[in-house]
């Protein structure tokens, strides 16, 4: 069954995607790697780890659980941090490993039951993970990945999810607020610094597309970054499982 007041945030960095959805009256399991972090946001989130509202795994999502992996830091850009180094010149002297155990969907939910939604942005490892989900009896209405290749948005669609919008991250902040708000309670200045932003019905756009549509305008957008004719930012791929 699904729990509806539920959200995964699979990668939380600094934590503002969670202060989001705490926000909108949500309670998280968040998850993060970097041990690091992890201290500052079992700080910022006392209030709420201590009343229940948020479960924080310091762990690396992965396709199998209890692994003891790498997470390269990044201490001049903690939103890079990856199980993968970066080979970045100007990362050459800012990095440094740590082991960290791992952690799969199925431990999740077994132990929380199936979220609204699942946000995962863990810089590379969405495939990884997303190979745990496979073959789950329940998906979330709406999930979301990181996509820096087509890769993530087939794996959703294998998973089954079959309504897709692509949503530029570099432009988050100038989304419209949902007022009165599609999902949640209503948040009138939310954080969206280094976050995915509105999620499920909140998401701006006016249609969500089917997997070809969508796989056809990832295309386009690569083919416009290799001509180097513009910026580029990074996107998540968000996924439905039906539609309003």
């Amino acid at each position: 069954m699904i729990n509806q007041n539920l959200i995964f945030d699979l990668g939380m960095s600094e934590g503002n995607d969670t202060a989001y959805y705490l926000a909108k009256g949500f309670s998280v399991v968040g998850v993060e790697a970097d041990p690091v972090i992890c201290v500052a946001l079992r700080n910022r989130f006392a209030h709420e780890i201590a009343a229940g509202r948020l479960d924080l795994f310091n762990a690396a999502a992965f396709h199998t659980a209890g692994m003891a992996v790498d997470l390269w830091r990044n201490d001049a850009a903690q939103g890079t941090s990856s199980l993968r180094k970066s080979n970045k010149a100007q990362f050459a002297d800012s990095q440094r490993s740590f082991s960290v155990k791992t952690v799969d969907w199925p431990t999740l939910v077994t132990k929380h039951g199936v979220p609204r939604y699942c946000k995962i942005d863990i810089e590379g490892g969405e495939i990884d993970f997303l190979k745990s989900v496979s073959g789950a009896e329940a998906l979330p209405p709406y999930m979301s990945a990181e996509s820096k290749t087509l890769e993530p948005i087939v794996a959703l669609h294998e998973l089954g999810y079959r309504h897709f919008k692509l949503v530029d991250q570099g432009a988050v902040r100038s989304f419209p607020i949902c007022n009165p708000p599609l999902e949640g309670t209503y948040v009138p200045k939310p954080d969206w610094r280094h976050t995915s932003g509105p999620f499920g019905r909140e998401l701006p756009g006016p249609a969500w597309l089917s997997f070809n549509e969508i796989k056809d305008l990832f295309q386009t957008l690569l083919e416009i970054k290799r001509h180097r004719t513009v910026g580029w930012t990074w996107y998540d791929c968000h996924a439905a499982i039906e539609v309003d």
